[in-house]
């Protein structure tokens, strides 16, 4: 589906197994600001270029309650990408399963969206240095709050993004929080050991031990955001 120029708004649709050979698998939007999508399903979809689900182009939609999953591009943004002025507001959306060469989930190029209440799970990048939840180049900056980034390979997020608050980013082996995994969390778990410390526990068995560790070990030097 290609909108350019003017303002639309879909509720209850289905745009699924889609080919596009340029930009935008399900959705392409070119220049078109005010525009609403609420609980569609945009699945299945494959684009050439960039936005294997939706692709903007200086267009900030809102997008809101829809689940974008299995989405294939192999440039940015396998569930969305966020082009040139984008700043798309996504609420209470699933993100899920998407790949991409970089940005997995959500890939921004230059463009701030305001992402609330959405989950943003088992995506994938083929770049190792392209963020499997969200990816971000150039001016982008996204502010994300109260949403879920796990299970994203092979990291959450690559790139810059604002904290709002309230978000769970899952980082196995970061025992202080800090999204990366270094020796200060081998400190860490060393002072929980033998102890139920959620935080030092990453196999939720009720206790700090050396199957902790090992998972510490097995993800150090990484970055999770």
């Amino acid at each position: 589906m290609n909108i350019d120029f003017g303002p639309v708004t879909v509720e209850d649709c289905l745009i699924n197994e889609n080919v596009s050979h340029g930009h935008g698998g399900g959705l392409r939007l070119a220049d078109v600001d005010k525009s609403q999508f609420v609980q569609c399903s945009l699945d299945d979809n494959n684009a050439s270029g960039s936005g294997g689900g939706v692709y903007c182009w200086k267009s900030s939609p809102e997008i809101t309650a829809c689940t974008i999953s299995e989405n294939v591009t192999v440039g940015a943004g396998g569930g969305i990408c966020c082009f040139t002025e984008s700043n798309p507001t996504i609420n209470q959306c699933n993100i899920l399963s998407n790949t991409a060469n970089n940005g997995g989930g959500i890939g921004n190029i230059n463009s701030n969206p305001n992402i609330t209440d959405c989950m943003i799970t088992d995506n994938t990048a083929n770049n190792p240095d392209g963020g499997g939840g969200l990816f971000s180049t150039g001016s982008s900056d996204p502010s994300i709050a109260i949403s879920l980034l796990c299970s994203n390979d092979p990291v959450q997020i690559v790139g810059n993004w604002a904290d709002e608050g309230g978000n769970t980013i899952c980082c196995p082996g970061d025992a202080t929080g800090d999204y990366v995994i270094d020796v200060d969390d081998v400190l860490y778990v060393l002072s929980a050991w033998d102890t139920d410390d959620p935080d030092a526990d990453f196999d939720d068995n009720g206790v700090v031990n050396v199957d902790d560790i090992l998972i510490l070990l097995g993800h150090f030097g990484e970055s999770c955001a």
